[in-house]
């Protein structure tokens, strides 16, 4: 993959498929001075496409076709379904990331379309099947961890002590020991550590 080192605000058009999520994200943007997004009435000069969708539809298409036919500018597409998604297509569009709707944070999409300015991958086919299944095997994974584990892990990467995390959720020490005691045997850990290491490799947090 090639990519030119970038420096400054990436020029962003946004293209969402609800208001709420388009606000969310615009508000969002509006405080970070990496990226600026672009009036969509006036979309020249844009350096990258985000479009946000819960699932692929041909409206999905026709916007990376648009995009991709008179910006000629890479897209980042984050989508709640992953399945059957047109990886040889979006390619061809000039998607080059994918990201699961349901599960990346703000910060993680902000990263993303400032990778996104300058990429030019040498296999874009590749590159996208294997986001594709690695944001699968993270799903699958993610049902194997319920919401308090999953907080707990967030926690314990902070860098917290079980005491101070059962202070932040608002449960007994024991409680916290016990839940990271289960989690790791049942996801076969060797301790807290090896489970925080795991779920940040799975990205579940």
């Amino acid at each position: 993959m090639n990519q030119t080192l970038r420096t400054g605000t990436v020029r962003t058009l946004l293209s969402v498929s609800d208001a709420l999520t388009r606000a969310c994200l615009e508000s969002y943007f509006d405080g970070k001075p990496e990226v600026a997004v672009v009036d969509r009435t006036r979309p020249m000069g844009a350096e990258v496409s985000l479009v946000v969708t819960d699932r692929f539809t041909p409206r999905t298409r026709d916007i990376l076709e648009r995009v991709a036919a008179t910006l000629d500018i890479p897209s980042v597409l984050v989508i709640g379904r992953l399945d059957d998604l047109p990886i040889t297509e979006l390619a061809q569009h000039r998607v080059v990331t994918i990201l699961d709707k349901t599960t990346s944070r703000s910060e993680a999409v902000t990263q993303a379309v400032i990778d996104a300015a300058g990429v030019h991958p040498a296999d874009p086919v590749e590159r996208l099947s294997t986001q594709v299944r690695r944001l699968t095997h993270a799903a699958a994974r993610q049902n194997r961890l319920d919401r308090r584990e999953t907080d707990i892990l967030r926690f314990l990467a902070d860098g917290l002590s079980a005491g101070e995390v059962a202070n932040q959720l608002g449960y007994s020490e024991r409680t916290v020991k016990n839940i990271i005691s289960k989690m790791t045997v049942r996801l076969e850990l060797r301790n807290r550590a090896h489970a925080v290491a795991y779920a940040i490799r799975e990205g579940l947090i």
